[in-house]
């Protein structure tokens, strides 16, 4: 039986070829940064930073936290000042015009390599309970940030230049439901 990827493998492959020593993980709030252990145990990466603009996780002093709004990046990081952006669960609680914003003015802005994204396609919602609740995570954690603004399509993000694992959807390859990984190498290797 093949192994289901999830987020973690999916930056795993796409850096493995990657010089990375900083990371800026974007919407981490209490979960952390997706692939914490490999940056931390595996690449040993030099410095990290954790966004969120609700709350973020206590995490060991390689990460920096940066407790604001992600589109305010720009206030207090250089342009290409990180070598991977990951915005993982981020996008869909944003507006398609705050997402596109982030998305060119801020994530492409500051990152050297690699734009990686882990992005809903529909809205989430509690099991055994039917229908579409953009207020589902705001009920589930008390989040005030985590409502459903958007959903995302490969096609769409395809469209600006990022690739995807719609294969790997399409081939029950990917273990998590509802998500799409994509990302765009900004330098050649």
């Amino acid at each position: 039986m093949r192994k289901q990827l999830d987020m973690a493998d999916y930056i795993q492959r796409v850096c493995a070829p990657l010089d990375i020593k900083t990371v800026l993980a974007i919407g981490v709030g209490n979960k952390g940064p997706v692939a914490q252990h490999y940056w931390e145990n595996v690449r040993k990466i030099d410095r990290g930073y954790l966004c969120d603009i609700w709350t973020i996780k206590p995490a060991p002093s390689v990460w920096i936290p940066l407790k604001m709004d992600a589109l305010k990046l720009l206030e207090v990081l250089k342009p290409k000042s990180v070598d991977i952006l990951q915005a993982c669960g981020f996008l869909e609680h944003l507006t398609l015009k705050d997402a596109i914003k982030f998305l060119f003015d801020v994530a492409e802005v500051l990152t050297r390599k690699v734009v990686f994204l882990s992005c809903a396609t529909t809205c989430h919602s509690h099991e055994g309970i039917t229908g579409v609740d953009p207020l589902y995570k705001t009920k589930l954690d008390k989040n005030p940030y985590h409502e459903y603004k958007s959903i995302w399509s490969h096609q769409q993000l395809e469209a600006w230049g990022y690739k995807t694992n719609i294969k790997d959807i399409l081939n029950c390859r990917f273990a998590l439901n509802g998500e799409i990984e994509a990302w765009k190498i900004l330098v050649d290797k």
